[in-house]
C-alpha cells in the first residue's frame, strides 16, 4: 500500500468532521466556569481511561477504535462542547481538554495506519505530539483554580485597556454579505485612534 499521506486523506476528513460535530450542536447554552470545568474533567477522564492503549508502543485495533471513538459517551462529550467561534470565555479556558478528544483520535488513527504499513512514521510524529500537548495542557488547565483564572482574565483585560482602550477596541474584520469582501467594523468612540 502507498505510504503517501494523500492516500490517507480521509483521516483528516474524519477528524474535521469530528471537530465540527460540536459546531453542529443546537444548544446555545453558555457554559459557566463550573460547567466548563466539569466537562473538561469528564473529557480528560474519558481519554485518560485509554492512556495505555494510546501509548507510544500500542496500536488500537478496529474494535477498540470503534469502542473508544464511536461510542455514545465519546460523541456526547464532543457534542457537549460549545461550537467553535462562539462567545464562550469559560469554555475557552479548557480548550485543550476539548481538543484532547480529537487529537487522541487523530493520533490513534495515524498510529494504526503506521502499524499497518500505510503511513511512514514521520506522519505519526505531529499527531502524537499534539495529543501529548493537549493531554498535558488539559491537566494544567484542570489544576488552575477559579481564582487563578480570574487573575489571568483581570491581567489580560488591564493589558488590553492599556494597549488598545479595551477588548472592544481591537480591529474586528467581517465579511460584506453582498460582495464577500473583508470589511473593518466600526469601533466604539472611546477607542484610541
Amino acid at each position: 500500500m502507498s505510504k503517501d499521506p494523500k492516500s490517507c486523506g480521509y483521516i483528516f476528513t474524519v477528524l474535521l468532521l469530528a471537530a465540527s460535530a460540536s459546531a453542529l450542536a443546537t444548544d446555545a447554552h453558555k457554559l459557566s466556569l463550573a460547567e466548563a470545568r466539569a466537562l473538561a474533567k469528564n473529557s480528560f477522564d474519558y481519554i485518560n481511561t485509554y492512556k495505555k492503549p494510546l501509548g507510544d508502543n500500542a496500536v488500537l485495533n478496529e474494535e477498540a477504535m470503534t469502542h473508544i471513538f464511536r461510542s455514545e459517551k465519546y460523541r456526547s462529550l464532543l457534542n457537549s462542547w460549545p461550537p467553535i467561534f462562539t462567545d464562550q470565555p469559560d469554555a475557552e479556558k479548557f480548550v485543550s481538554c476539548r481538543n484532547l478528544l480529537t487529537s487522541a483520535q487523530s493520533y490513534a488513527i495515524t498510529q494504526q495506519k503506521y502499524a499497518s504499513d500505510q503511513l511512514d512514521e514521520k506522519f505519526v510524529i505531529s499527531p502524537r505530539k499534539q495529543y501529548k500537548t493537549d493531554l498535558k495542557n488539559c491537566q494544567k488547565n484542570l489544576a488552575t483554580t477559579d481564582a487563578m483564572f480570574a487573575q489571568q482574565t483581570a491581567a489580560h483585560n488591564k493589558e488590553m485597556i492599556q494597549k488598545f482602550g479595551g477588548v472592544d477596541c481591537l480591529t474586528v474584520l467581517s465579511l460584506d454579505k453582498t460582495t464577500g469582501k473583508t470589511i473593518e467594523m466600526p469601533k466604539p468612540n472611546h477607542c484610541k485612534k
